[in-house]
């Protein structure tokens, strides 16, 4: 009976998806209630009412375009979409160079690639924004006064990477501590000079490292922290004032004859805004996709790599033969025992 129970109860519950379109539907709803009552204020709370209004006619349009009951979504410029592509292929390339040679990328700013983000998410980092300039006011009107602000903490920069000691160090190592044991035997002289070239290696393989973090790993961190971040706090901007025409479009679509010349006006602003985030946004993505500097950096990579393999080659083209020899001369004194 209790594992029909059980079984009854999981039937009962709503799958996730419909939890949340349920929790997003109230949540719209609310901020549906909130807008109206933003509006029914008047010129009372000029001009923090209209941040506020704004910042959940924001939240709100988002909800609506999760929802898929948003009409008459504004379209972006196909080169504004095609730039886009292009940046996160470049921050996908770059972040998957810097973890190939044992460097930890700098984290991008979250790009909004559309409406991605959750409308609880959003509403609270819009709620956030205004509640700074619209507390003092609000606590003086029917909505009541909100709760406090709480700065969220910046997350500690990670401390730079130590070089490790280089992988062929580790093989002469175990070449030297062998050579105190076999001696003068073939193979204890063969350790030897193995772990000499391999020191030598490993020398190279430490040179190459620092190499590649002064000359492509942080010039490639630094890009990534200035420029794309910056592309992606324009690409944000670009999404808000999109979010805020919508809402505007929206309630200009159903406002009374008496608010829709104020609403007219805000359109005006609201579409030059879009207009001026897009263009901003759209020449930071030119700057970066068309820049030598990624091209400059790379070839600093090949270099480093072409030095240090040029030098690897070297060591170990003088190691073979003398290793080919002794082989040679060790077949031939085994078997002469054997016959």
């Amino acid at each position: 009976m209790l594992g029909q129970d059980q079984h009854q109860q999981q039937q009962q519950q709503p799958p996730p998806s419909s939890r949340t379109s349920l929790r997003t539907e109230i949540l719209t709803g609310a901020m549906d209630s909130l807008l109206l009552k933003l509006n029914g204020l008047g010129t009372q709370l000029t001009p923090y009412a209209k941040s506020v209004e704004r910042g959940f006619g924001q939240a709100r349009q988002f909800a609506q375009e999760k929802l898929g009951t948003a009409e008459d979504l504004t379209e972006l410029p196909h080169e504004y979409l095609d730039l886009e592509h292009k940046i996160d292929s470049i921050a996908s390339l770059l972040t998957s160079l810097l973890r190939s040679q044992g460097a930890a990328p700098s984290l991008v700013p979250a790009i909004p690639a559309g409406v991605t983000e959750s409308v609880t998410g959003f509403a609270g980092q819009v709620a956030g924004s205004v509640r700074a300039v619209a507390a003092p006011v609000l606590a003086q009107t029917p909505l009541g006064a909100p709760g406090p602000a709480h700065a969220t903490p910046m997350p500690a920069s990670p401390s730079a990477e130590k070089l490790a000691a280089a992988p062929s160090h580790a093989v002469a190592r175990a070449c030297n501590a062998a050579t105190g044991v076999l001696g003068q035997e073939p193979l204890g002289t063969v350790a030897t000079k193995l772990g000499a070239a391999s020191e030598k290696v490993g020398d190279a393989e430490l040179e190459l490292k620092s190499g590649v973090a002064d000359k492509f790993s942080g010039p490639i961190n630094q890009l990534v922290q200035e420029r794309l971040a910056h592309v992606a706090r324009a690409r944000r901007t670009v999404t808000t004032t999109r979010l805020s025409l919508d809402s505007v479009k929206s309630r200009f679509k159903s406002a009374s004859p008496q608010r829709a010349e104020a609403l007219q006006v805000e359109l005006e602003k609201a579409e030059d805004v879009f207009v001026d985030a897009v263009e901003e946004a759209t020449k930071l993505m030119k700057a970066v996709v068309e820049s030598p500097a990624i091209l400059r950096h790379i070839a600093n990579l090949v270099a480093l790599q072409l030095a240090f393999h040029k030098q690897c080659a070297q060591i170990l083209s003088e190691l073979a033969p003398e290793v080919d020899e002794m082989v040679v001369t060790q077949e031939a004194l085994y078997s002469s025992k054997l016959a």
